[in-house]
């Protein structure tokens, strides 16, 4: 296992958010709105804002809705719309995922994305967790090696805790040349990171409520938890 720093990428909800991070030694932003679904897409002004003050790489979620991840022509062009945002307003990247009725990564709605995004990385988000079969799922992903950059999972499971197993086989993988590099989510926190990195290790981590004070959404980032996490491993 490496011993290189890990990349720790914490959620924003507003600049706010996102500069407080950048100065507790976050690596990377997550923008999104609404974690009381699971993160939709941030308004446009909130992603200039956010872009402007922060230097941090801010990648940003679209995401028209949380009923599912299966996304039909209404929803896509909403899709269009949010990425169009992003792109214009000079963020890093987007993430992004879709999943067919069947529950199979939705090829054409991920080839339509990566167009639109016009060579912006991408990371495939949770939407894997929820797939079929998750490790046909990430063979299919290793077509868009390259275009897709991070692949945010908790192994298919509702933490990375509980997903650890499967979490580590795909960073095996990885590490073997095939597919997306494994961005590692959901219950991580400084209290958890070392052990979870001694069973999966990745090299990036994505972290939540987890840089937050109290643990919670409904309260600011934590520059004390953050600088924890960054001593954890």
């Amino acid at each position: 296992m490496s011993n290189a720093p890990l990349c720790i990428e914490v959620i924003a909800l507003t600049a706010r958010d996102a500069c407080e991070a950048e100065a507790a030694g976050a690596d990377r932003i997550e923008l999104v709105s609404d974690m009381s679904q699971g993160g939709l897409t941030p308004s446009g002004q909130v992603v200039r804002e956010v872009v402007r003050q922060c230097r941090l790489p801010v990648m940003v979620m679209v995401r028209p809705h949380a009923r599912s991840f299966f996304y039909d022509e209404a929803d896509m062009r909403q899709v269009r719309e949010g990425v169009a945002m992003v792109r214009d307003a000079g963020a890093h990247g987007l993430v992004f995922g879709a999943l067919t009725a069947d529950g199979d990564i939705d090829r054409a709605a991920l080839d339509q994305v990566l167009r639109w995004a016009d060579g912006l990385p991408l990371t495939f988000h949770r939407a894997f967790d929820d797939a079929r079969d998750p490790v046909r799922a990430f063979s299919e992903l290793s077509a868009y090696r390259g275009a897709v950059t991070q692949l945010l999972s908790s192994g298919a499971a509702p933490t990375a805790e509980e997903g650890a197993e499967l979490l580590a086989q795909l960073v095996t993988r990885w590490r073997l040349g095939e597919g997306i590099e494994p961005l590692v989510g959901s219950g991580v926190h400084a209290g958890n990171l070392a052990a979870l990195h001694r069973r999966i290790g990745a090299r990036q981590y994505h972290v939540g409520s987890g840089a937050r004070a109290g643990g919670s959404f409904a309260f600011g980032i934590d520059a004390a938890r953050i600088a924890a996490l960054r001593q954890a491993p």
